[in-house]
């Protein structure tokens, strides 16, 4: 800066030392605005073993605010992705469910069978919330979206289940007999899925390396709500369409004002 020359008024170089004193001062790197308003950045490095919302959690900001009036304080770049993300996963969440449903029913032709296949999604949950306090880790935002990734695994296992089951009444055979010979037949397709996809998400979990910490907790909420809606679903699932078809007998009774038969003559138990 110092050896700078400029253009006087009168046209001629001189040195800035010249024309002005230049001394040593600390200022800004660089200057950042957002909306047109000068804005800076507070960042900080958390150690491993402490989960960042419960850092963020933990500010005060309300008390930030008052004792700087004249400053905006508000949470930026990963904390602000987050929070966008979570606004708008209801919607997408819910937009899943229906799809899902919409499937399933094309799939099997009814309007009731999808809704006990998708009772293996609450089911997940339970599993989700097992895994994390077994593995001793916190809910954070990845929890979250594996949970929405597992609600359309878990409902593989129900699908390989109710898909032998309506072959087998398709065939004639009674409700019970059919719903026994699905979960027999059916119950080492359903187990090898769940033990593959746990398998391959083990390393994951057992990671110990500061880059997978952000996604340990996603293959928690796929590995352990995969296992406990695997196990409830295979003694739910069954109960579920015996009430379905139940409920649907009685239905058909009150409205029509008799049983309701299948092609053979005999009182109907189709799910």
């Amino acid at each position: 800066v110092e050896s700078m020359w400029i253009i006087s008024p009168s046209g001629a170089l001189v040195p800035l030392t010249e024309i002005a004193d230049l001394t040593d001062a600390s200022s800004y790197a660089t200057i950042k605005r957002v909306d047109r308003r000068r804005t800076t950045t507070v960042t900080a490095s958390t150690s491993t073993s402490v989960n960042p919302e419960d850092i963020v959690g933990a500010i005060d900001f309300d008390a930030l605010r008052a004792r700087y009036p004249r400053v905006e304080i508000a949470l930026g770049g990963r904390q602000e992705q987050q929070a966008d993300a979570f606004g708008s996963l209801p919607l997408g969440f819910g937009t899943a469910l229906i799809l899902i449903y919409v499937i399933l029913a094309w799939l099997f032709g009814s309007y009731t069978q999808p809704l006990a296949v998708m009772l293996a999604i609450p089911f997940g949950l339970v599993g989700v919330i097992w895994g994390h306090w077994v593995m001793d880790y916190d809910m954070t935002f990845l929890s979250v979206i594996g949970f929405v990734a597992l609600s359309g695994i878990v409902v593989n296992d129900s699908l390989i289940l109710v898909e032998f089951f309506n072959m087998q009444r398709s065939a004639g055979v009674p409700l019970h007999e059919a719903l026994i010979e699905a979960g027999r037949r059916r119950l080492r397709p359903i187990f090898l899925t769940t033990v593959t996809t746990v398998l391959g998400l083990l390393p994951l979990m057992l990671e110990e390396s500061f880059q997978a910490k952000f996604l340990i907790p996603m293959a928690i909420s796929i590995s352990f709500g995969l296992m406990s809606a695997t196990l409830l679903i295979l003694l739910v699932l069954p109960c579920m369409i015996v009430v379905i078809d139940d409920i649907k007998r009685v239905a058909h009774l009150g409205w029509h004002g008799r049983p309701r038969e299948d092609a053979a003559g005999a009182p109907a138990a189709s799910a």
